[in-house]
């Protein structure tokens, strides 16, 4: 006899209250993408300065102190490696935090060069 994994329900057994939820959902409908994609901030800045090239989140860096950091854009130009972490003029609630990553990484990792980014309510971008 095998085993069952799981409870597998038809959706007519369902009450109809729960049924109607499921109704007309169609999984190659979704509009969730799969795999990450970049911000509208993320991609602006990729494409007017990085003119396209930017690998975004390609790398992970992992930390002397246990956490890990994933920049926004790499690029290797054969000879440097550029690191680029971007923030539009909202500040969120993990500005902070990805801010003392950033500053971790540039110096338990100099041999990449560390670019922030951040736009201004102007529309301008502060490049540091």
């Amino acid at each position: 006899m095998s085993k069952s994994r799981g409870l597998r329900m038809n959706l007519c057994d369902l009450p109809e209250d729960m049924r109607k939820q499921f109704e007309g959902y169609n999984k190659s409908n979704d509009p969730k993408p799969k795999g990450k994609i970049p911000t509208k901030t993320e991609q602006e800045f990729n494409d007017r300065y990085l003119q396209g090239k930017g690998r975004f989140e390609a790398l992970t860096f992992r930390m002397s102190n246990g956490h890990k950091y994933t920049p926004d854009y790499f690029i290797w130009d054969g000879v440097n490696q550029f690191v680029y972490e971007t923030k539009g003029s909202y500040r969120l609630h993990t500005y902070q935090r990805a801010k003392l990553a950033f500053d971790q990484c540039k110096i338990e990792y100099p041999m990449f060069k560390f670019i922030w980014a951040e736009k201004q309510k102007t529309g301008e971008w502060k490049i540091n």
